[in-house]
């Protein structure tokens, strides 16, 4: 009878370590502290974001593509593009998540990223490299190939690890927003590539401060909010997405765990963002998965 008890109570132990050690990881994870910290500051005062108040619309829809990275809108046509980095080509999509077309691409390597820029043009991120390609895509184009539709720029850094991951563009500033992943999460700004005549007239910056604010384990998408100017980062690790001033401090998240976040499962590896003109947001997973996210005006 003891030994039942006593094994009874080793269980017991057991399970309360494997919670506690669950939970930990848990906090750690998703920097729920931080989170917390943010939440409770931000309600005693802080200036309203954008995000607050977002609720899914569309949940985990299935898009037949392979390692879908990066989601971009088109204010000319009113779709969506994305692009894969195990499969070499891009996709246009309905702002449901169907696919419209697909068009192969030639000679880019691990394509990363797609931003639209206007004009029938995009900006094409390719990781190893570090290299950001303007190139045009037209209705009619069936294949885009990079040997006869880029202009690039390779981006050198002094970072070990220094591979860029996302992708923003604000047209009012003619503003590239490009981030490193992690160790550490970096946001570089590249100015006059878009418009610039000559190599000389790129300016590249960073700004460290900025990153200290933030509470992500990552940093794994980009995009700049076409009201405000807003830069939103995008983190698949941490679950988040963090809205930020014109200053680089943040003022509202959009958190993607199923907790009190209105989704029926937390978003897994989420890699793409995007904003279409109504305010709608768009998040692509890299497994494929789509979801678009309305602001509750009730």
């Amino acid at each position: 009878m003891r030994l039942s008890i006593k094994f009874a109570l080793g269980v017991v132990a057991l399970l309360i370590i494997l919670v506690v050690a669950r939970g930990g990881w848990f906090i750690y994870q998703y920097q729920l502290l931080d989170r917390w910290k943010f939440n409770i500051s931000h309600e005693n005062g802080g200036v309203e974001g954008n995000l607050e108040g977002y609720k899914p619309v569309v949940q985990a829809r299935k898009v037949d593509g392979n390692g879908l990275s990066s989601l971009t809108y088109n204010t000319d046509t009113n779709t969506l593009f994305t692009i894969g980095d195990d499969t070499p080509e891009i996709l246009e999509l309905t702002t449901e998540g169907e696919v419209l077309r697909r068009i192969p691409t030639k000679g880019f390597d691990e394509t990363e990223a797609i931003e639209y820029i206007g004009d029938g043009k995009f900006l094409v991120l390719e990781e190893p490299h570090n290299r950001i390609s303007i190139v045009e895509i037209g209705p009619e184009t069936k294949v885009l190939d990079s040997y006869l539709s880029r202009i690039s720029v390779e981006i050198e850094l002094n970072d070990f690890n220094k591979n860029f991951e996302g992708l923003a563009y604000s047209k009012k500033l003619k503003r590239i927003y490009v981030g490193k992943e992690r160790d550490p999460v970096r946001i570089y700004e590249i100015d006059g590539f878009v418009d610039g005549k000559t190599p000389t007239d790129i300016v590249v910056r960073g700004n460290t401060e900025r990153e200290k604010g933030l509470f992500i384990k990552d940093l794994s998408g980009l995009e700049t909010d076409p009201k405000t100017g807003h830069l939103l980062v995008l983190s698949h690790e941490s679950r988040l997405i963090t809205e930020l001033d014109d200053q680089g401090k943040p003022i509202s998240t959009l958190s993607l765990l199923a907790l009190g976040s209105g989704l029926d499962q937390l978003v897994q590896q989420a890699e793409g963002i995007a904003f279409g003109p109504d305010g709608t947001l768009y998040v692509m997973s890299e497994p494929n998965l789509f979801y678009s996210f309305k602001r509750d005006t009730k």
